[in-house]
């Protein structure tokens, strides 16, 4: 018994030229699904850059701001520095213009120390 040339109605050169056909539109299914996931990869690739840049520029401002707060707080403090400064030195002058009766280890001057000794 000789094998058939057609099956279903067919014969093997319809079946191949069938397979090309779908072997063709599968092909070209998947050209279609990887040109549209390149297009969508290339347009997530500028969006990050550019967050990236808004990220970068963001950065440097606030780096911007906080060299700004520095300063003005190193101006803060010289300048409250300055002032201490010059209160301890008026104070000091004030101390020395003072006189002070001379006191004991107790902090109890001579004089307060003879009265407590002739009651």
């Amino acid at each position: 018994m000789d094998a058939p040339d057609q099956f279903l109605n067919l014969t093997a050169a319809g079946w191949t030229a069938i397979g090309s056909f779908v072997s063709t539109a599968s092909v070209m299914v998947l050209v279609i699904f990887n040109w549209k996931y390149v297009r969508l990869a290339d347009a997530q690739c500028k969006a990050t850059t550019r967050q990236a840049d808004l990220a970068e520029a963001s950065l440097k401002a606030l780096q911007a701001k906080i060299l700004e707060d520095q300063k003005l707080e190193h101006h803060a403090a010289l300048t409250i520095l300055r002032a201490t400064s010059f209160q301890v030195v008026s104070w000091r002058a004030q101390a020395k213009s003072e006189v002070r009766p001379p006191t004991d280890l107790d902090g109890r001057t001579q004089e307060a120390r003879n009265r407590f000794k002739r009651t």
